[in-house]
């Protein structure tokens, strides 16, 4: 596998926080990196978000008002695509982070976080 193809991937972003997506995005996209970036306010599209984009990682904020994370997370890991993408939860509250783990979440950033190290994480997880 050759450098561009280990920094290639779809990424998912959902965060209830629309600055926190656009600053994401930007930020994802001002990498070296050729991703295919996709965002959502709502943590109820995110099933069918990776059934349709099946992406390699999703970022994904830990509380989401309305929502169940450890549901979400579920839901992801319990699909009947062949492809689980990896989950990178996002979060200002650490405590959290150790339980959502337990439910299937493969790395962490506690906000507020560098957009490098956020970008670093990506790299690494593709």
């Amino acid at each position: 596998m050759n450098a561009e193809e280990m920094t290639s991937g779809k990424i998912l972003v959902v965060d209830d926080d629309l600055q926190i997506l656009r600053l994401i995005r930007r930020g994802l996209e001002s990498s070296d990196m050729n991703l295919e970036i996709f965002t959502t306010n709502k943590g109820s599209e995110v099933a069918d978000l990776c059934d349709d984009i099946m992406p390699d990682i999703v970022i994904l904020d830990i509380l989401i008002p309305g929502e169940n994370t450890c549901q979400i997370i579920s839901q992801i890991k319990d699909d009947s695509n062949e492809k689980q993408p990896l989950i990178m939860l996002i979060s200002g509250h650490y405590g959290e982070i150790k339980r959502m783990i337990e439910y299937g979440a493969d790395d962490f950033l506690t906000k507020p976080f560098e957009i490098s190290v956020l970008i670093k994480k990506v790299r690494e997880m593709l």
